[in-house]
């Protein structure tokens, strides 16, 4: 079978991963560790989930 994947909507399931089996909110520091990207990186795919109401911001935009 062929795989087909995209960088980019690989990490993005893997933060709403990450996110959804966590108790507490998480920062950008907690989630870049957690997933081990670079923040920079991270903030462009929330950006993108945030727009879509897949994930929203909480505390201090």
């Amino acid at each position: 079978a062929t795989s087909y994947q995209s960088q980019g909507l690989v990490r993005a399931l893997g933060i709403l991963r990450t996110l959804g089996t966590t108790e507490r909110a998480l920062g950008l520091a907690d989630l870049s560790l957690a997933m081990s990207l670079p923040k920079s990186t991270l903030v462009r795919l929330l950006a993108v989930l945030e727009e879509q109401d897949f994930v929203y911001r909480s505390g201090n935009p």
